[in-house]
């Protein structure tokens, strides 16, 4: 019996080693596969993801596996270009190796944490995960995550306009590619650093073209296509803009040669403004027309311009009318798939300070002894002062910039009215010229909508403005109201947008039985706000709206019209 029982007791034991050496032999086996996917990534993208995929049950991997795992997953879609379309997976990674403190890692899980977030539009959000990867990466000597990070950074600043805080950015960049003696990324950084300098005004165009020339002669030696294409596209516009029509012309072919796909539309819209730079209007037109089936709006609008301009050259008034219609819709669109204001200025107040505040919420988090918790007590105390001195600083230097620019925009609206009065003058002058007639009227017409602007971002700075905003804002979050449009209130929207009161003259001059309410609608209607916004500060549903819309239109009109309100008021008043 003990002889029985004692060959049970080894024969489990056998078993128990079996086992645990299977469990080990497992994790050593996803071990390898993990590392080999690692030194794949650089070079063999798409062998890496395949070798990932290929993993059995990732969710049952140890923590550790299970972090790196993603980390590489997400790296690897990155890189083959597979758009991101969900933050959990690097979300979990990212808290990982925060816990765990390891900062080289943290540096790439940030990261990456910063490129799904761009893939998603979150802009506010992948800055601030760009400045904390750059963070952890300079505690570690992760220089290419800081390289990377910086370029990335700075390409964001430049679409949104920043280009100081873009030109900051690729200069750090620079210096960390030259310092891994990574040409394929210098090359990449000098182009769009050349780009960012165009837009940086005259000033900067020497140095624009510089970075350009050194973007081509690198991407030359290196063999890439790509980035010689698009500084070879930069060239062409700066060219263009420097009135060197045959460079231009030059470039913009070179462009278009190093392009994979035929169907280059960009390329096409910049050969096209080369040639009419040029002076060479068949060209032109050939290029412009193979531009315009991109689905892009910002590619149709550049197009339509051109292709209006050459027809009132070559006195095709019809045709430049009827492109010009084109470009206004176009541009309409684009200014819709513009980036909201409020993403804007939440990318302009981020600042280095961001990387702090997260280490200081990670401080708190992780840190579990009465010393650590003390210390973020302390840090968290001067961090709120700080913030209130900061404040304060803000607001004055919001007010002063606020007054700046109100003084600036008036000076514009002078300016562009002067100017309308002496296009208005000459006008009067000219007795029979037909073409004189045309381009003077464009030219009046273009300086009434630029007036137009300059009125409107005025109003945009104007207290009741922003009273109307906070309305708005709040009814679409709460479903309620905190504060109302008030009588007085009116007063002074009507007084900012249309001081003289002539619209509302206007209006009354057409029918007396408009009641104050008519009027009020009538005056939102002309600032092209959406019928929710509208609905929202009359206090009305839509449908509300829609009945006024149609019983203002019987008022102003015959019963017969099929013009809607907007056209109407428009006839009214062209000018507000």
């Amino acid at each position: 019996m003990k002889y029985l029982q004692a060959h049970i007791f080894s024969l489990l034991c056998w078993v128990a080693l079996l086992l645990l050496q299977a469990c080990y032999s497992a994790e050593d086996n996803i071990s390898r596969i993990l590392n080999r996917a690692d030194s794949l990534m650089q070079n063999q993208a798409d062998s890496a993801l395949s070798l990932l995929e290929a993993i059995p049950s990732p969710e049952a991997l140890p923590p550790e596996q299970s972090a790196y795992y993603g980390l590489l997953l997400t790296q690897a879609h990155d890189k083959t270009y597979i758009v991101h379309t969900d933050d959990s997976l690097i979300r979990a990674v990212a808290h990982y190796y925060d816990s765990t403190r390891q900062t080289a890692l943290q540096a790439k899980s940030h990261y990456y944490y910063a490129r799904v977030y761009q893939d998603n539009k979150n802009i506010p959000a992948c800055v601030s995960e760009y400045l904390i990867a750059i963070s952890k990466a300079e505690q570690s000597e992760e220089n290419q995550v800081a390289c990377l990070s910086y370029a990335n950074l700075g390409s964001l600043f430049y679409f949104e306009d920043l280009n100081l805080k873009a030109n900051s950015c690729y200069q750090r960049a620079e210096r960390l590619a030259m310092q891994l003696n990574d040409s394929v990324r210098l090359a990449w950084i000098l182009s769009n650093q050349g780009e960012n300098y165009i837009a940086m005004g005259k000033d900067r165009y020497p140095e624009a073209k510089s970075k350009l020339y050194k973007a081509i002669t690198l991407s030359q030696t290196i063999g890439n296509k790509s980035t010689e294409r698009s500084a070879s596209v930069s060239l062409s516009s700066l060219y263009n803009r420097l009135d060197s029509a045959e460079l231009a012309v030059h470039y913009a072919r070179r462009a278009l040669l190093l392009n994979k796909n035929k169907q280059y539309y960009g390329g096409f819209l910049l050969l096209g403004k080369a040639y009419y730079k040029l002076g060479v209007y068949d060209s032109t037109k050939v290029y412009l027309a193979k531009s315009l089936p991109v689905n892009n709006y910002y590619t149709k609008a550049g197009a339509y311009m051109r292709l209006s301009e050459i027809a009132a050259i070559e006195g095709q008034f019809k045709e430049a009318v009827r492109f010009k219609d084109s470009l206004s819709r176009y541009q309409d669109s684009v200014r819709l798939n513009q980036q909201n204001v409020a993403i804007v200025s939440a990318i302009k107040d981020m600042d280095i300070s961001e990387i702090h505040q997260k280490q200081i919420r990670y401080f708190g988090r992780f840190s579990y002894s009465l010393v650590a918790i003390s210390m973020v007590l302390i840090v968290f105390i001067l961090l709120f002062f700080y913030k209130r001195k900061k404040y304060r600083q803000v607001v004055w230097s919001s007010e002063v910039e606020h007054e700046r620019l109100k003084t600036q925009l008036r000076g514009e609206l002078e300016q562009k009215s002067l100017e309308i009065e002496r296009l208005q003058y000459a006008l009067k002058q000219i007795e029979v010229s037909n073409e004189q007639t045309y381009s003077l009227r464009s030219q009046i017409e273009l300086l009434e909508n630029d007036k137009k602007q300059i009125l409107r971002s005025l109003f945009q700075h104007a207290d009741i403005y922003q009273k109307m905003q906070r309305i708005i804002r709040y009814y679409k979050k709460y479903n309620d109201y905190k504060e109302r449009f008030e009588q007085e209130d009116w007063l002074r929207l009507i007084a900012s947008v249309d001081s003289s009161a002539q619209f509302k003259e206007s209006l009354l001059s057409h029918n007396q039985s408009l009641v104050d309410d008519d009027i009020y609608l009538c005056y939102l209607l002309k600032m092209d706000l959406p019928v929710i916004d509208i609905s929202i500060i009359l206090g009305c549903t839509r449908d509300n709206i829609y009945k006024k819309k149609k019983a203002i239109v019987a008022k102003l009109s015959s019963p017969t019209t099929s013009k809607d309100l907007t056209t109407i008021l428009n006839e009214i008043y062209p000018s507000l």
